[in-house]
């Protein structure tokens, strides 16, 4: 890959953003190098550096593409433009080129919980926006009181361990299909404080849910009973915060 790379580079002519390789022992055809050219605007680089990704997608004729959280470490860009422009220039690309089927995924570690919320504010944002072909998944007040609508949105797993993806899978599916209760067993609800008790107290005062705290010799596991939807939503939230407790 360094070879390739080192190949198309050394004749090129200009500061092209953007040098495409083969993916070689990597789990994907083809690898979109970006530049960074500290003599431009660290804006006007992570722009031309999405679209660029974007349009070699449609010369290689490939359906779909994998970002990074692009400029937040290479150029120290902060978290919430660089993700405001990364999201700019993909819808900006979907509205320009809507003949086109491509699939545009997004990678965020599961310890980056930060720019996962940086992530979703942005998604928010985009409901204002009048492109048929981009979705977010609806709030609950949006979806309904007591009803859970299907959408459009896909969850799409992905890893390098099949036991770990399966366990994912799993637990997504159990997630999604519950009924009118549901109770989490892990034994780090033994070490909720204060401030984690307050949270499950503000969970049921915003979501029609009822929160059972049960704990034994060494177990102890949480109860929540509710509607579908307000069922999903709370228990979300608190696997996130159980996820805090144990960092």
């Amino acid at each position: 890959m360094e070879w390739e790379f080192e190949q198309k580079t050394k004749w090129l002519h200009g500061s092209p953003p953007v040098v495409v390789t083969k993916g070689y022992k990597l789990s994907c055809q083809y690898i979109c190098h970006v530049i960074w050219h500290t003599a431009y605007a660290p804006d006007q680089i992570l722009k031309n550096a999405v679209g660029e990704c974007l349009k070699k997608c449609i010369e290689l004729n490939k359906t779909s593409i994998s970002f990074p959280t692009l400029g937040t470490r290479s150029i120290n860009m902060r978290k919430d433009k660089a993700v405001e422009i990364m999201f700019e220039e993909v819808l900006k690309f979907a509205k320009d080129c809507a003949e086109k089927k491509l699939i545009v995924n997004f990678e965020i570690f599961p310890e980056k919980l930060e720019m996962y919320k940086v992530f979703i504010a942005e998604m928010e944002k985009a409901k204002k926006w009048s492109l048929s072909n981009y979705s977010v998944l609806p709030s609950r007040e949006e979806r309904g009181e007591n009803r859970f609508e299907a959408s459009s949105s896909v969850i799409n797993l992905m890893g390098y361990k099949n036991e770990e993806m399966c366990e994912a899978k799993l637990w997504i599916e159990r997630l999604l299909t519950l009924r009118d209760h549901h109770i989490i067993e892990n034994n780090h609800i033994l070490y909720l404080r204060g401030k984690e008790h307050d949270m499950l107290s503000q969970l049921q005062k915003t979501s029609s849910v009822s929160i059972s705290e049960i704990i034994s010799p060494g177990k102890a596991h949480l109860e929540i009973k509710g509607a579908q939807p307000d069922l999903i939503e709370v228990v979300l939230n608190i696997e996130q915060m159980l996820c805090e407790v144990h960092e």
